[in-house]
């Protein structure tokens, strides 16, 4: 095979292929890599392959590379069925590329595109398992740096996969290279933190204030902040709270508003302090929700006993026993007037003498 000289155009990487990968179509373009549709020859299966963009390596390549490869090991190590699979890891010809899950299906923002925002479960669902993927991810000591809506797949069937992990910080690294920044602040200003926005020290809780500004988005169909320029978009995230949700849309729970405005407190140690405390708040609701129960005001730290948990949550309890038990006896009570009236009514006559 001819060496490459790295800037490969589209049509020359068509039916080209990369150790056990064909490539067959593109997909589209990410901030450092291409994406391709591809055939693993010997599974024979779909794939996504990501080659990194030649471009983007003019200027300190063995940057690009480290957080191209740091990438990898990052979504490697991750085996979570919402978060999107590395199968495979290589480089030839000056190509660097991922093999990855092929998922059939939409970005979160195409969704919200074609669609508007869902009714309230479907919501929730997706709000469920973005968060899950984001335990896992924490778990792990990865933060992702990029959550937005098209880093969020929806399937056919509704499953949710969270890709592209090429800002990730390996947090538990001792050596950890910080190669978020090559001549500009990386990420995507619609959804940064506060923090990542200002350089500062980030960590999971920037994740949160991230995963917030996307349930946003999702809830009332526009992300909290909008502008026309960066410089604007930067200046709201670090100085303005986003409209409250509930006026966007009224028809969603005060608990799941709380949710989203908590994730997007601009103080970390106001926000989640993980995505466990999330994912835990989030599952509450929604079973309030299907089982037909008004969901409440949450508390104000998650995974501590809430302070309503003998007022609030009692009252809830409490009124939806009584609403069952008053179904129950109202049953019993038919049922033994039933009975009685077919008793009488077969009791044979007294006898009027021996």
């Amino acid at each position: 095979m001819a060496r490459s000289s790295g800037n490969l155009d589209d049509t020359a990487l068509i039916n080209r292929q990369l150790d056990d990968f064909r490539i067959l179509s593109k997909l589209g373009s990410g901030g450092m890599a291409n994406v391709y549709l591809a055939e693993q020859l010997s599974l024979k299966r779909q794939v996504a392959i990501k080659i990194l963009q030649s471009d983007q390596l003019s200027e300190a390549d063995s940057v690009m590379v480290k957080r191209f490869d740091q990438e990898a090991r990052a979504a490697a190590g991750l085996n979570h069925p919402n978060i999107v699979q590395v199968y495979s890891v290589g480089h030839e010809d000056n190509l660097h590329f991922i093999a990855q899950e092929y998922v059939h299906g939409l970005n979160l923002l195409e969704y919200l595109d074609r669609n508007g925002p869902p009714s309230v479960q479907v919501c929730l669902h997706i709000m469920r398992q973005t968060s899950a993927a984001l335990v896992a991810a924490g778990d792990a000591g990865i933060v992702h740096r990029d959550i937005k809506p098209e880093n969020i797949l929806v399937t056919r069937k509704g499953e949710v996969k969270v890709a592209d992990f090429g800002l990730a910080q390996l947090s538990r690294n001792d050596e950890n290279l910080y190669l978020t920044q090559v001549g500009s602040t990386i990420g995507t200003p619609m959804y940064m933190s506060p923090e990542q926005i200002s350089d500062s020290q980030v960590d999971c809780r920037s994740d949160i204030y991230s995963v917030g500004a996307t349930f946003y988005h999702l809830l009332t169909g526009r992300p909290p902040f909008q502008g026309g320029t960066v410089t604007s978009l930067v200046a709201q995230h670090l100085q303005q709270d986003p409209q409250p949700v509930v006026e966007r849309r009224a028809d969603l729970p005060p608990a799941l508003c709380e949710i989203v405005h908590r994730a997007l407190e601009k103080n970390p140690e106001r926000r989640y302090p993980d995505a466990r405390g999330l994912l835990k708040d989030i599952k509450q609701v929604l079973k309030d929700v299907q089982q037909g129960v008004e969901p409440r005001a949450l508390s104000q730290l998650a995974g501590q006993v809430r302070p309503d948990s003998g007022g609030a949550f009692a009252d809830r309890l409490r009124s939806a026993w009584s609403r069952t038990g008053f179904r129950f006896l109202g049953i019993c009570l038919l049922v033994f007037l039933l009975c009685a009236a077919i008793g009488w009514w077969l009791k044979p006559a007294f006898p009027l003498g021996r």
